[in-house]
C-alpha cells in the first residue's frame, strides 16, 4: 500500500503537517520536485535528439490490422 503527503524538507529533517501520522518507521520513496524561484533556466527539449528518433515513429493508420498481423506472427512461431 502506498501512502502520498505533502512535505518539506528542511535542514535535511522532513517537515509535515501530517507528522503525527508518520510510522515509527518506513521505507520511502522521495520525488524531489523543482521549485521555479530555485531553477530560474528553463529546460528545453533536446531537437537533435528528437529529429534523431522521428524516423523510429510509424504512423498506424490501421491499429487493428495491425495487431492482427503480429498476431499472427506470435502464431506461427
Amino acid at each position: 500500500m502506498y501512502t502520498t503527503i505533502e512535505a518539506d524538507i528542511l535542514d535535511g529533517v522532513v517537515v509535515s503537517k501530517d507528522a503525527a501520522r508518520f510510522p515509527k518507521s518506513a521505507r520511502v520513496l522521495i520525488t524531489f520536485i523543482d521549485n521555479p524561484q530555485d531553477a530560474p533556466q528553463k529546460r528545453k527539449p533536446d531537437w537533435e535528439k528528437i529529429q534523431s528518433n522521428l524516423d523510429k515513429l510509424h504512423l498506424r493508420v490501421d491499429t487493428v490490422a495491425w495487431q492482427r498481423e503480429l498476431r499472427n506472427e506470435w502464431h506461427k512461431s
